[in-house]
């Protein structure tokens, strides 16, 4: 069950330290980005899944949205420095979506009761990492909390330029931890 899976922080001070999902909410609760970092099949986009049901279920005052940022690939040509989040979010993110939610997503966005969790930083063409970086910072300038999942590779570049000092990775489990 995902809701058992462990987490571990990848801080220099807390290379042992080993948490729950549940935790793992209540430490991040105040952080303005938090990092998933782990290799390729190890859960991360199970774990972002994971998170919105929680915060969903628990019917957490704030709007909980989950990106997963190949299907958005072709927009991020027309990203720039000056990208307006909110803006772009609406446009091409809830391109589908009816009037009234975002309506609703601009109230939450308002009052900073935003979280996004952006899943496959690591999938997007390395042509796109800036622009998607530019994105993210966007959401800074505003507030609410962003979720980024990423492999080991793009994680110092990613904490780098957001100024992050904690990132996570997922426990590999055993077979007795799985059941």
């Amino acid at each position: 069950v995902m809701r058992d899976k462990f987490i571990e922080s990848n801080t220099k001070e807390t290379v042992d330290a080993k948490i729950k999902e549940e935790e793992l909410l209540k430490e991040t609760d105040k952080s303005k980005y938090v990092i998933i970092s782990d290799i390729a099949g190890n859960g991360k986009s199970s774990l972002m899944k994971s998170i919105q049901k929680r915060l969903l279920d628990k019917k957490h005052l704030c709007w909980v949205y989950l990106v997963d940022l190949k299907q958005f690939v072709g927009d991020f040509d027309e990203i720039d420095e000056d990208v307006d989040f909110q803006d772009f979010f609406k446009d091409k993110i809830m391109a589908d979506s009816k009037e009234h939610e975002k309506l609703i997503f601009d109230h939450f966005y308002k009052y900073r009761k935003v979280m996004i969790l952006l899943d496959g930083y690591d999938e997007v063409s390395p042509k796109y990492s800036k622009p998607v970086l530019n994105l993210v910072k966007s959401f800074k300038a505003q507030s609410g909390q962003l979720w980024i999942s990423t492999r080991p590779h793009l994680n110092d570049d990613i904490q780098k330029s957001l100024e992050v000092k904690d990132s996570y990775t997922l426990k590999r489990l055993t077979v007795d931890e799985q059941k």
